[in-house]
């Protein structure tokens, strides 16, 4: 199974080197250190909507005035990232799974609210209303970060600090991915749909982590999550994904003995057999689960860069969708999105399967290999939303379609704020560095964590490039903000849906005969999803059928096109011969694998993966009139139209009525010692079947033979038989062979023949003749049938020694039934 891998980049400045990660066993504290950031003292005026039948919190709205500008935050409870079963669960010594301790999510549940800054175009809100108010404000002209002023003894006053402050000219700049998604050539299949998907996830933390956070840790997870949550709701993805939580369990230090180890491969396969028993299909299933850990996770022994480790493309593997992830600090969320995205099939964004949307000067998102000065971890590449599409189009994703037994709600407390607002710049340092270290007083703000050691009078700073996690405070009203330090918000715009946009015009054929499709999209734009606005629903790529007319006589079979052009390109197989040549191979291959491109090695049985897909209108077999569309087997009739109810009759004939044809049977018996004649099947012939009865049905020394309209053999020439089953591409159809070492030896084929195919049987025994029947049907109007039939009388033995032997005349009959 390939694993995909995040790797960190540590990097120094001053004085330092070679320095390992400082790690802490001890509680965390909020230090009280100066800050970089300006910070204003503000008072809020609340207004609260209250259910009346359950008296829960419906809406919360916050009006206060900071920084030169008025907030009025909208907030409501957050869906979708805890689910309505959602419980925490604490592994204690010798728990079994049926005894473990459920604990707080009610709490937790009522705590975190989403929203908008009223008035502010782009805005988005994550609060925890528990223990007073703290959380993060993204606005198009900056960030911010609010928490209460403990100092101050009125109830109501809170400290807003400034994170980033944007330019003005920033809200009204488009999604920088705009273009990109516009020009996206990602084939999906038949009537692509636009699903709503909703992930269902179990996060486990380990001791280590419990130690390092304390009574904060459960808060510290699901402000990791709400943070994993809005990347994954970014419209640069396509998709309408829900992040939802239905467990939080925090593993004992006897329990996670057994499973964390400091190689990141050995702890993903404990992690990920664990995981199994936890989950109950009937109870609190989950559809993924993430390990978070304080574990230094390492590739080899002396190589521990591993921030994160997955199996790619296993998101309804119940084994296997899974992974493990070390936390760094708030920017452990970005590793969290990155793992779940190869979960779900995205790989890397400089893979070489990303090659195709590269643009000079393209910058790294989510799917960077790793976090460096030049990546942009809050958005997903082109390259990711294509992957993604085509995974969940394909139907790997079907557990996603699923909701948990009750309504996805959260009300976690802190989901409308943002992690910086929770966590200052230099407990961001702490929890990527360890107790004491500090925000590096000289280094550019936002962009990369720069910070101290416990001991600064070391000299230099230390970062991992990580950002400052959105809403830190960075200036004099400002705040961070996807790395960039911008002025406070103002003006709010509430959450925007999106909508489709128009039908655009059919594409080129993908065919040029044979039965090919055109393709028109729609984009979700009219308007974009923003504030956090869900993505479209719905069909957004739409097929019809082009360059229906059947290819010329002669012309080659699409698929083995595709095939022959590999010719010569060995891949590295081992046994390939550099002048290999490239065919189709049909059996044995999986149905759901039938839009994969198989090629075997002409002149061998090896056969190789060369493409993950045919090329949309090829045939989904031989013997099917069916088409792949983006990797996906779709109905279609014999007249190359999809969704045609089109069949052929018994003479082949496209929507005939079957009173076209005849049928021409015949027999061979008695045979010579060598390959013997049996039948000219000429060109226009269909369902045909040649058998060969073993003696008393019992093996024998006789074998079916088949020769070209080039007279090379097709089938057991030159004295080389096949004993098992195989398949040949011939003339426009397949054939089908049964093997020699069969009672009734067979060949069949039910398309139509476009050259004549020559039957022979060998005969290498002298016990028992060859007795072989043939049957096949042609059209009333073919004038040349051949047949050839043995004289009844023998020529004379040539010698009377042992070897020689004696002729019987043979002639082509034309024009026969019998």
């Amino acid at each position: 199974m390939r694993k995909t891998k995040m790797i960190r980049m540590l990097s120094f400045l001053g004085f330092f080197a070679a320095l390992g990660t400082v790690t802490s066993g001890e509680h965390l504290r909020k230090p009280g250190a100066p800050r970089q950031t300006k910070s204003q003292v503000v008072f809020l005026r609340t207004e609260k909507t209250i259910n009346s039948e359950n008296s829960f919190l419906e809406s919360i709205s916050y009006h206060f005035r900071g920084f030169n500008r008025n907030f009025t935050l909208r907030l409501s409870p957050a869906e979708g990232l805890l689910s309505a079963t959602f419980h925490v669960l604490t592994v204690t010594e010798g728990a079994s799974n049926s005894s473990l301790e459920f604990t707080k999510a009610p709490l937790l549940r009522k705590c975190i609210y989403n929203g908008v800054v009223e008035e502010e175009k782009n805005s988005a809100v994550t609060m925890s209303i528990c223990n007073g108010l703290v959380g993060f404000i993204h606005t198009c002209h900056g960030d911010y970060r609010i928490e209460p002023h403990f100092s101050s003894k009125q109830h109501d006053a809170y400290v807003l600090h400034q994170i980033t402050n944007h330019h003005e000219s920033s809200c009204h700049q488009s999604h920088s991915d705009e273009e990109g998604l516009r020009s996206s050539e990602v084939r999906r299949a038949k009537r692509s749909i636009s699903k709503e998907w909703n992930l269902e996830i179990m996060v486990v933390a380990d001791s280590k982590m419990k130690r390092y956070h304390g009574e904060n840790l459960e808060m510290y997870i699901l402000t990791l999550m709400a943070s994993v949550s809005l990347i994954f709701k970014d419209p640069s993805i396509g998709n309408n994904i829900n992040i939802s939580i239905v467990k939080l369990i925090i593993m004992s230090e006897d329990e996670d003995a057994g499973i964390i180890f400091p190689s990141a491969s050995k702890t993903l396969r404990n992690f990920c057999r664990w995981q199994q028993e936890l989950n109950d299909p009937q109870g609190y299933h989950h559809d993924t689960a993430i390990l978070l850990t304080r574990e230094d996770l390492c590739r080899h022994s002396r190589t521990c860069d591993t921030l994160g480790l997955a199996q790619s493309g296993m998101a309804c593997d119940r084994e296997s969708s899974c992974a493990v992830v070390e936390d760094n600090g708030l920017s452990a969320a970005f590793t969290i999105a990155h793992e779940i995205g190869h979960i779900l099939g995205i790989p890397h964004d400089d893979d070489s399967k990303c090659n195709r949307f590269h643009k000079h000067g393209q910058r790294l998102h989510v799917m960077a290999r790793m976090l460096d000065y030049n990546s942009y971890p809050w958005t997903w590449s082109e390259c990711s939303r294509h992957f993604i599409t085509t995974f969940l189009d394909a139907g790997y994703g079907h557990c996603l379609l699923s909701k948990s037994k009750k309504d996805l709600l959260i009300s976690y407390e802190h989901a409308d704020k943002s992690a910086g607002e929770l966590y200052d710049m230099d407990y961001q340092c702490e929890l990527v560095f360890g107790k004491g270290s500090r925000i590096c007083p000289f280094m550019p703000v936002c962009k990369r964590l720069w910070c101290t050691m416990e001991d600064f009078t070391l000299g230099g700073c230390r970062t991992q490039h990580m950002p400052w996690a959105d809403g830190t405070r960075c200036g004099p009203d400002k705040s961070c903000l996807r790395g960039e330090c911008v002025l406070d918000p103002v003006y709010e715009t509430p959450a925007q849906d999106g909508e489709w946009g128009e039908w655009q015009s059919y594409g080129l054929c993908s065919r040029t005969c044979g039965g090919g499709v055109a393709r028109s999209i729609r984009e979700c734009d009219s308007p974009r999803p923003t504030n956090g606005g869900r993505y479209c629903v719905g069909e957004r790529i739409r097929y019809k059928s082009c360059q229906t007319q059947d290819c010329p006589l002669g012309s080659r079979d699409f698929r083995e096109e595709q095939c022959s052009s590999f010719n010569g390109k060995t891949f590295g197989f081992p046994g390939v011969d550099v002048n290999v040549k490239w065919v189709p191979h049909y059996t044995g291959v999986e149905p759901k694998d039938r839009c994969k491109l198989y090629c075997r090695a002409a002149g061998t049985a090896a056969y190789f993966l060369l493409k993950e897909r045919v090329i949309d209108g090829t045939t989904c077999g031989s013997e099917t009139y069916d088409i792949c569309i983006n990797g996906k087997c779709m109905a279609a009739g014999c007249d190359h139209k999809l969704d045609s109810n089109e069949v052929t009759d018994v003479c082949g004939v496209c929507g005939g009525n079957g009173t076209s044809c005849r049928v021409i049977r015949g027999k061979s018996i008695q045979m010579q010692y060598g390959y013997n004649n049996v039948v000219i099947i000429p060109a226009g012939a269909s369902n045909i079947e040649v058998l060969q009865y073993g003696h008393e049905n019992t093996l024998d020394d006789n074998y079916l033979a088949l020769m070209g309209s080039d007279h090379q053999y097709l089938l057991n020439g030159n004295y080389m038989i096949s004993m098992f089953p195989k398949s040949i591409q011939y003339a426009g159809s397949l054939i089908d062979y049964s093997g020699s070492h069969t009672i009734y030896e067979k060949i069949n084929a039910s398309k139509r023949l476009e050259d004549d195919l020559y039957v022979q049987v060998l005969t290498v025994g002298s016990l028992h003749p060859p007795e072989v029947s043939y049957q096949y049907t042609i059209s009333v109007h073919e004038k040349a049938i051949y047949r050839w039939r043995l004289e009844e009388s023998w020529s004379p033995c040539n010698s009377i020694c042992q070897g020689y032997r004696r002729t019987v005349q043979k002639s082509c009959l034309r024009g026969s039934n019998n």
